[in-house]
C-alpha cells in the first residue's frame, strides 16, 4: 500500500540492499488489467515513495541517472 493505493514496487537487488527501481499501478476489472501506469521516469514520485516506504531509490538505472554530479 502506498498513499492508500495498492501498487507494485519493483526492486533492484544492489550491493547496498534493495533499491526502488519502479512503482506501478494497475486497475483490474473482471480479472483483466484495464489500466496500467509505471512511474519509472518520475524522479520526484520515486523519491517521495522511497521515503514513505523506508527504502532508497535506485539512482542509476539505464537509461537515466539521478546521481548528483
Amino acid at each position: 500500500m502506498l498513499w492508500g493505493k495498492h501498487v507494485i514496487v519493483v526492486f533492484a537487488d544492489e550491493l547496498d540492499g534493495p533499491l526502488i527501481h519502479d512503482i506501478q499501478y494497475q486497475e483490474v476489472e473482471n480479472n483483466k488489467i484495464t489500466y496500467h501506469r509505471s512511474y519509472f521516469f518520475r524522479k520526484e514520485f520515486i523519491f517521495a515513495a522511497a521515503k514513505e516506504l523506508g527504502f532508497k531509490p535506485q539512482l542509476n538505472k539505464h537509461p537515466v541517472s539521478w546521481e548528483e554530479n
